[in-house]
C-alpha cells in the first residue's frame, strides 16, 4: 500500500494494490501517482509497505520517498502555475536505498535465500521517453 511516512496503521493506506489470494509472486505493480487528493502540498513524504494478506504482518517497506508536486511549487513561488486542465510533466528523479524485507520464506532448491528484485519501467504512453536505466533489475542484499 501507499502510506504517509508517519503512518503506522495498516488500515490507513492512501492507495493499495492487491494480487489476490492466488496472485503471482513475480511481476510488477504499476503505481500512478496523481496530484490529488493526497499530493496537494508542494512536497510530501511517503513510503510503500507490503503486508501479508492473511496474517496482516508487515513484510517489506521502502525508505522515505519525497514526492514533489511541481504545479503547487510553481504557484507558491509566485509564478503562474498551469491553468486548469493542463498538467505539468517533469522528469522525476528519486533514489531508493536500504530496502529491507522481513519474514520472507526460503526456497528449497533454486532460491535458498529470499530477496527483493525491483526495476524501473517507463509509462506506457508513447510520449514518455525511454532511458538506459529502464528495465534494469536490482536485487536486495541477502542478510543472514
Amino acid at each position: 500500500g501507499l502510506y504517509h511516512i508517519d503512518e503506522n496503521s495498516p488500515a490507513n493506506f492512501w492507495d493499495s494494490k492487491n494480487r489476490g489470494v492466488t496472485g503471482t509472486q513475480k511481476g510488477q505493480i504499476i503505481w500512478r501517482i496523481e496530484p490529488g487528493p493526497y499530493f496537494m502540498e508542494p512536497e510530501i513524504k511517503i513510503c510503500f509497505k507490503y503486508y501479508h494478506g492473511i496474517s496482516g504482518a508487515q513484510r517489506a517497506t521502502t525508505p522515505c520517498i519525497t514526492v514533489k508536486n511541481p504545479a503547487v511549487m510553481m504557484g507558491t513561488e509566485g509564478t503562474d502555475g498551469p491553468s486548469t486542465g493542463q498538467h505539468c510533466r517533469k522528469l522525476i528523479s528519486f533514489t531508493l536505498s536500504d530496502i529491507r524485507a522481513i519474514g520472507l520464506k526460503k526456497g528449497m532448491f533454486f532460491n535458498p535465500d529470499p530477496y527483493l528484485k525491483m526495476s524501473i519501467q517507463p509509462g506506457k504512453k508513447k510520449t514518455f521517453p525511454t532511458f538506459a536505466h529502464h528495465g534494469q533489475e536490482r536485487r536486495s542484499n541477502i542478510i543472514s
